[in-house]
């Protein structure tokens, strides 16, 4: 059964945007309309989501298998602030325990918070590590890893531990796309391009985009040095396809 967009745009956000969602919930909706309509609907439900406190993330079908959920996923995973939700969640969580944060939106030593809220920083640390302990770790909806995880971060984040487990959660693939360029321009004497996993498929693993870039810099470099190397991409692309969407020859003589 059809239903125009102004009313189906309330009603989105009333079952699912501003409580089921929120609350935990995951759903799939599909919808059928004209690329106008499309693009009112990616508006509006872009604005409601975020007026409701949820992040937003686009996906192509042309680079992310949609029909396997674990593709979705990673391009989910991939194109979250990772930084900005963790210092979203860190304020949320010193706020329930009863702290101020002084500088909202920004990260603060952990001296400075401390010092702010008039507290001695050895009772701080142990309250706050209680209410991650209450809040994140007791939460049985999260996956036990995603929770370590998370426990990792927030506390590296909060005290600006460089050297820590949270720091090498989060720069792990910041270290690898560092060292591998200069890996490559000492053993070729050639400077290769700083390498990007926006422009591959979210799919892929650490080792399959390391392969990938290798291969990428070697056809750079040989065609800078070799004028007769012709270098065309070959990939594939689950973009519609305009030709095959014509109806057949023997379907036009049907009619």
């Amino acid at each position: 059964m059809p239903i125009a967009l102004d009313a189906w745009v309330p009603l989105i956000e009333r079952e699912y945007l501003t409580t089921f969602i929120p609350d935990g919930g995951g759903a799939t909706r599909f919808v059928v309309a004209n690329d106008e309509m499309i693009a009112q609907l990616n508006d509006a439900l872009r604005s409601t989501a975020l007026n409701a406190g949820l992040s937003v993330i686009a996906i192509d079908t042309a680079t992310t298998w949609l029909h396997m959920l674990h593709f979705a996923f990673f391009a989910v995973v991939n194109a979250l602030d990772w930084n900005a939700l963790l210092q979203s969640r860190l304020e949320r969580l010193v706020g329930e325990a009863g702290y101020h944060w002084p500088d909202p939106g920004n990260q603060v030593t952990f001296a400075v918070l401390a010092d702010h809220n008039g507290v001695a920083p050895v009772l701080l640390r142990t309250t706050l590590q209680q209410h991650m302990t209450r809040s994140i770790w007791d939460d049985s909806r999260l996956a036990q890893d995603f929770r370590n995880a998370l426990i990792a971060l927030l506390d590296a984040q909060l005290t600006d531990d460089q050297e820590g487990l949270g720091d090498s959660v989060r720069r792990w693939r910041a270290t690898c796309t560092a060292t591998l360029p200069r890996c490559y321009a000492s053993a070729y004497d050639w400077q290769a391009p700083a390498p990007t996993m926006a422009a591959r498929r979210t799919s892929l693993t650490m080792r399959h985009h390391v392969r990938g870039w290798i291969t990428e810099w070697d056809m750079l470099r040989l065609q800078e040095t070799h004028a007769g190397v012709e270098v065309s991409p070959i990939g594939t692309d689950y973009s519609e396809n305009a030709d095959v969407s014509e109806p057949s020859m023997d379907n036009a003589d049907d009619g």
